[in-house]
């Protein structure tokens, strides 16, 4: 993949688009053995403490999703164009922003759900991204890793501030599991918790956040300085406003921080290209 440099900041502004059903929702998933009966992951696959999860970020149906005019609405209710609450980490506030992209898995799984100190819990399946206080950025919680964030501090758009992680729990039984992507932002507020899928955070994490959760503008314009934004090249399958919703401007800085490799993006690149234009398993198709 080329890269270049945009002339002016300006000229990488991200724009709203609204995608026709047809064209964004794919599916996920890796076959089980039913219930949560450990099974024989394939290629696409993590297993994990003896499970098999897909390669995604998953939420299990029922988790609340706030809408941008303050209302909930169950997360396997949600359709693409669909406007829901996100931050906008440049402006510093919570905004309304369209679903971009949209999926349901294949097959239940298994989930471990967290407890929060406010009574808030979120059941995820495979990996999800929080934003937690102690290191001022979004962190991974798995199935593995997620007891050691216990006593940790993660954003409540609920409590409007941190909550601490109180406990873990793994599920037993296999349960339906989706996801979705904001335009622009990228995040979520689910269960009232603010939250990204892992597979897109280094577009959130190349940023150094304030005490507020506000991207740092001074270091922003410093590392387009250093590292250039990226302009997508023709013939890469995204359109213009595709691109800019998913905020590819920033790629070079991703990349020149460490935190994705142009490797990695060609194969994300590709299964969503692939993706489009098939239709999953979701109510809105």
């Amino acid at each position: 993949m080329k890269t270049k440099k945009l002339k002016t900041l300006e000229e990488a502004e991200l724009n709203v688009v609204l995608f026709d059903n047809d064209n964004v929702v794919a599916t996920s998933g890796c076959p089980t053995a039913g219930g949560c009966a450990p099974v024989e992951c394939d290629s696409d696959c993590t297993c994990v403490n003896g499970f098999c999860y897909d390669d995604g970020a998953c939420l299990t149906a029922g988790t609340k999703v706030t809408m941008a005019d303050g209302s909930v609405k169950n997360i396997e209710d949600i359709c693409e164009g669909d406007v829901v609450l996100t931050f906008d980490h440049e402006a510093g506030c919570f905004v309304g922003n369209p679903v971009l992209y949209a999926y349901q898995g294949e097959a239940p799984k298994c989930a471990f759900t967290l407890r929060f100190d406010n009574g808030a819990t979120l059941s995820i399946v495979g990996e999800h991204d929080l934003f937690e206080q102690e290191s001022r950025k979004y962190v991974t919680l798995t199935e593995e890793n997620a007891e050691q964030f216990i006593g940790k501090h993660f954003y409540s758009a609920d409590e409007h501030g941190y909550v601490e992680l109180v406990s873990v729990t793994h599920e037993t039984e296999a349960a339906d599991y989706y996801e979705i992507y904001t335009a622009k932002t990228l995040n979520m507020v689910a269960n009232g918790m603010l939250n990204v899928a892992d597979d897109v955070d280094y577009l959130l994490n190349l940023y150094e956040f304030d005490e507020n959760l506000k991207a740092d503008d001074k270091v922003l314009a410093e590392d387009i300085a250093a590292y250039g934004l990226f302009d997508i090249p023709k013939d890469s399958g995204f359109t213009k406003q595709e691109s800019a919703d998913w905020r590819q401007s920033y790629l070079n800085i991703a990349v020149g921080k460490g935190l994705t490799s142009w490797d990695e993006l060609w194969n994300q690149h590709s299964k969503y290209l692939n993706a489009k234009g098939k239709k999953g398993n979701s109510k809105c198709a």
